[in-house]
């Protein structure tokens, strides 16, 4: 059995449960309902032999028997299988496969370095889900062989429909995450953290980054980093800003795309911080394998010559957050 705290809804999963009311941060304003969850990784959908469920998705699409969701699942090679759109039974009908497979062959040098800030792509794989096939990319997977994963989800803009959705589509997405889209940029639709004081892996997910705001998402980077732990963070928020910087770097220049419903995603190993004393800054961050990369892009639009500012405004966010917690450590 596995002990797991989950926020929010637990998906398709043979469980028994308990809620409790806890503190999400001890600073934190916000008091989440936090279900534990004890479990045999079960799902309702049959997967073929060599594949399961990625159990440490950070948000976006998971699986959910009732909608026929079909979530992020695992290779027993270690790396993703993330499903397509749902229309798309061949690759190049699906927006996302047409633009990994253009900036993993570009010759060009901005969509080259893109390429660099994204998982690698290898292509794609039909997965026989239940009683359908499932069209997938396989996807370099960061939190492979980590022992406590901590995965970080951040929707980048205030705006997130393309300019010729629906208004009412528009509307709609527009009225989401008010608190934290308003104010820094950016929206949290899911958060996983190995949680070193307690240690707990705690799941958040969309009804804890709705309740942020432009002060409480302060607290949730620190909660994501562990920031308790003291100067043994410091390395792992260097260098995830290190990556962050090298990806405004490339929108400082570029002025081909504006993204839209596209994230960043960070990740390092938790279990890094369960034994830092006396370890070297590069000790740690070869044991924490801490990754900043730019994810999902369904939605990719010409920018006509005009910057991203949409998206580089939460990313500038992004990185004044992780420096402020850098900051506020602790020195060895």
């Amino acid at each position: 059995m596995r002990r797991i705290h989950v926020v929010g809804r637990a998906r398709c999963v043979s469980l028994w449960i308990r809620v409790r009311w806890v503190p999400i941060y001890k600073s934190l304003s916000i008091i989440g309902i936090v279900v534990f969850v004890e479990m045999t990784s079960k799902v309702d959908h049959k997967l073929p032999d060599g594949i399961s469920v990625l159990d440490n998705q950070g948000g976006g699409h998971m699986f959910n028997a009732k909608k026929g969701m079909v979530g992020i699942m695992m290779h027993n090679d270690g790396s993703l299988l993330k499903p397509v759109c749902p229309d798309a039974t061949e690759p190049l009908e699906d927006d996302e496969i047409r633009f990994y497979e253009r900036i993993s062959n570009a010759d060009d040098p901005i969509d080259k370095e893109l390429a660099t800030l994204t998982p690698k792509y290898f292509g794609t794989q039909k997965v026989k889900v239940a009683d359908r096939d499932v069209l997938c990319m396989k996807m370099e997977n960061f939190t492979y062989g980590f022992r406590h994963a901590c995965v970080l989800d951040l929707k980048m803009g205030r705006v997130t429909s393309i300019p010729t959705a629906p208004e009412e589509k528009r509307k709609h997405e527009a009225s989401k995450y008010l608190g934290t889209r308003a104010t820094v940029g950016f929206s949290v639709p899911g958060m996983t953290v190995y949680d070193i004081t307690n240690a707990s892996a705690i799941q958040h997910g969309k009804p804890f980054g709705k309740a942020l705001d432009g002060q409480s998402v302060l607290d949730a980077f620190r909660t994501f980093l562990n920031a308790p732990c003291g100067s043994g963070v410091r390395p792992i928020c260097d260098s995830l800003l290190a990556q962050l910087g090298r990806i405004d770097s490339w929108f400082s220049r570029q002025r081909r795309y504006k993204f839209f419903a596209s994230s960043i995603l960070l990740t390092y190993d938790a279990a890094a911080l369960l034994a830092d004393a006396g370890r070297s800054e590069e000790q740690v961050l070869a044991a924490a394998r801490p990754i900043a990369r730019m994810i999902d892009f369904a939605h990719a639009w010409p920018a006509d010559g005009e910057p991203d500012a949409n998206y580089q405004e939460g990313l500038r966010n992004v990185i004044r957050l992780v420096t402020e917690v850098r900051d506020a450590l602790p020195t060895a």
